[in-house]
């Protein structure tokens, strides 16, 4: 029974189930609260709401609006807000409705033909991981455990150590694999070898950011990055555009010089430029090898910028690459029209969006 004070103010008489539904799931208190996440799973389907006059089993609302759906008796302005509804409850409670009921054979509907009912591991671990990400605690340590819990991992482990990174290094460590898609999202990082992928706290510090895509192998090294396209480049070919900053006249110098090498002094001859916009400050070091992780598949649009990740090349063992994770970005191509009105701060790597290719990596 959930006992929650703004759902109190609301009449179940007069108010209708899409209402309630859309009440509890946006504007309740209960629905913002960590700890209540594990309370709704496990309600199952005796999840009620004590509304004003009376108690509604909100889990069976999901069914009941589907059927009015189904037979035409929604006014037609609600049916896009209903099937929103249906579908953030489901995405909430996925894995406590029976299969047997409405509600999952619509969502058999509406998924894609092309995908397998089943949830997978990396798909499970991130619909938790939004669902934990999204809620507020007061303890950042609660959070792993929350976890652990409803993924069904090892409480006892978690519970052994103390501290919120030292459980977030001890959640890992029950894990086999991660949705690769963790490299891209916001937020405070390890800084040891092997751990610098992961994230500190499973917290929306910035914008939201579902982890999408499939799972790479955990390994002491890193973890395995096969999905993206990527680049590979030498620190030399970099232009830090935070010279001109520090120096103006030894910026002027090292601008002149560096287009004079890449033969950017004639905009005939100009080949791909990109500019990389990094989250903090990288310094590239000297003779050594960078890459560019790009989360999307397909070159942007002029004056888009595509989310990315720098990357230092440690070594090349067998064709798999093992680098040490920098930071986030953006990158962008851009024009030597551009040359004239170029940012502050930020970073021009002469390369060509047909040379990315897909590699394997270890990034740790």
């Amino acid at each position: 029974m959930i006992l929650d004070s703004e759902m109190r103010h609301a009449d179940a008489s007069s108010t209708s189930h899409l209402e309630l539904l859309l009440r509890l799931l946006y504007c309740s208190g209960w629905m913002r609260r960590l700890w209540t996440l594990q309370e709704g799973l496990a309600a199952k389907s005796r999840l009620y709401v004590l509304f004003s006059g009376k108690a509604v089993n909100i889990s069976t609302v999901a069914d009941e609006l589907l059927t009015k759906l189904d037979r035409g008796k929604l006014p037609i302005m609600q049916e896009r807000i209903t099937t929103f509804a249906i579908a953030a409850w489901f995405s909430f409670f996925q894995h406590t409705v029976e299969y047997a009921s409405k509600f999952e054979r619509f969502v058999d509907f509406v998924a894609s033909p092309f995908e397998k009912r089943d949830l997978s591991k990396d798909r499970l671990i991130a619909s938790n991981w939004f669902h934990v990400a999204t809620r507020a605690t007061s303890k950042a340590g609660d959070r792993p455990i929350i976890l652990a819990g409803i993924l069904n991992l090892d409480l006892k482990e978690i519970l052994e150590v103390k501290g919120s990174d030292e459980r977030m290094r001890k959640f890992y460590s029950l894990l086999d694999d991660f949705p690769q898609d963790v490299l891209f999202q916001p937020g405070p990082r390890f800084e040891e070898d092997g751990m610098r992928w992961a994230m500190k706290v499973c917290q929306y510090t910035e914008q939201l950011g579902y982890l999408a895509s499939g799972a790479g192998n955990i390994t002491p090294r890193g973890l395995q990055i096969t999905l993206f396209s990527s680049w590979l480049f030498s620190s030399r070919i970099v232009f830090d555009l935070g010279l001109f900053e520090v120096n103006l006249d030894q910026g002027q110098l090292a601008w002149e010089r560096w287009l004079e090498e890449h033969n950017l002094e004639e905009a005939n001859n100009l080949p791909s430029v990109c500019l990389l916009k990094t989250n903090s400050p990288v310094i590239f070091e000297p003779n050594a090898t960078y890459g560019i992780i790009l989360r999307e598949s397909k070159a942007p649009q002029p004056g888009s910028w595509m989310t990315c990740v720098v990357v230092l090349l440690r070594t090349t063992e067998d064709g798999v690459h093992y680098a040490q994770y920098i930071g986030r970005g953006i990158i962008g191509s851009i024009s030597s029209a551009s040359f004239g009105n170029l940012p502050e701060e930020g970073y021009l790597v002469p390369v060509a969006w047909d040379d990315w290719q897909k590699r394997e990596w270890i990034v740790g």
